[in-house]
């Protein structure tokens, strides 16, 4: 009865932890495991560079660097065009640096609620408009205050085609992420160095800035258009 059944658990009992032991006992095959772990890289580099979204963020940059920092570096040369002091020209120009550093905490809510996508057509959106009114902000509070909205969209603007990216190819090919966003640095270079020298070119031409600001905003709208094809 009761000690029969009490003497088949205890056998069944010690079975099990044999069987345990000589599991435990076997060789781990480590290489297996990190093989196991590793994500699927199997989307190859230049078929990811053909999706919609990698040729709308890259055409997007492209456009986007040679009318991006055209307002900041000529900023204090503009301000004392229109009877401003040079040190006020400098201070306005740190007004933009200060929202660049709480700019990426700012927005960053509003990506969480919008999306990378979205977040980054109403920047630049917003930067287009800024750049075609930067000629007729004709005192210091009006200059004031379009360097402060332009740093903040300015410095989210850098950071968001990475995170696009990220959410495209994150999961097919985590190596993919890397190639696209060095691709796009290396694209980016013609336009941050000849954008602000073309727009100073245009200035030593006509005389004013008005000029430079079509340049520089017709640059941001064509990246604003491009952005636009971009997946959602």
């Amino acid at each position: 009865g009761s000690g029969t059944d009490s003497h088949r658990n205890f056998f069944s009992l010690m079975g099990t932890m044999a069987e345990f032991e000589s599991v435990r006992e076997l060789p781990i095959d480590r290489t297996s495991i990190l093989q196991s772990t590793k994500f699927d890289t199997k989307l190859p580099l230049m078929r990811a560079i053909r999706t919609r979204t990698s040729i709308s963020v890259l055409s997007s940059g492209f456009f986007l660097s040679f009318g991006l920092m055209a307002l900041l570096q000529h900023l204090p040369a503009f301000a004392e065009s229109i009877g401003l002091e040079e040190e006020q020209g400098t201070r306005i120009l740190s007004w933009a640096g200060l929202t660049m550093i709480i700019g990426n905490i700012g927005f960053g809510f509003v990506e969480d609620c919008i999306g990378p996508i979205q977040l980054l057509r109403l920047l630049l959106f917003t930067l287009t408009c800024l750049i075609f009114a930067w000629p007729y902000c004709y005192n210091e509070i009006t200059l004031r205050l379009l360097a402060l909205i332009y740093g903040g969209c300015l410095i989210v603007s850098f950071n968001l085609p990475l995170v696009i990216f990220a959410n495209a190819f994150g999961t097919a090919s985590p190596t993919a992420i890397l190639h696209l966003s060095g691709l796009l640095n290396v694209i980016t270079v013609p336009g941050y160095l000849l954008g602000p020298a073309i727009v100073g070119y245009l200035y030593d031409l006509f005389g004013n800035y008005r000029t430079g600001s079509i340049f520089a905003g017709t640059s941001l709208l064509l990246s604003f258009i491009f952005i636009c094809f971009c997946l959602h």
